[in-house]
């Protein structure tokens, strides 16, 4: 679960392969996009357009949410346990078992 920098939305994700956005003043769902992996970890970027998403198999998906596609992906060799931007969003951190990988995202 990650709400969102400056909208009043947050971002969950599931074993049921989806990424979900809910509204905090609509209280309820207003975004699905389903995935073809099971997802462990959400992270916004601090500009608000893409989202992180960590999965089990070990892949890390980077979603444009205004567009609706995927920006980038790269893939670990373990599952992903957590995914968060920096503060100005110019690295992504990602968990990996006992391990924490820096990425530069310029």
């Amino acid at each position: 679960l990650d709400p969102h920098p400056f909208k009043p939305v947050f971002a969950t994700c599931s074993d049921d392969k989806s990424v979900r956005l809910w509204s905090t003043t609509l209280h309820r769902l207003v975004s699905l996009r389903r995935l073809k992996n099971r997802a462990r970890c959400v992270s916004w970027h601090p500009k608000g357009k893409l989202l992180a998403v960590g999965c089990l198999n070990g892949l890390v998906l980077v979603l444009d949410m205004d567009a609706g596609t995927v920006n980038t992906s790269f893939t670990l060799d373990s599952a992903v346990r957590q995914v968060r931007y920096s503060p100005l969003g110019k690295f992504l951190a990602v968990g990996i078992g006992k391990t924490v990988k820096i990425f530069d995202t310029l």
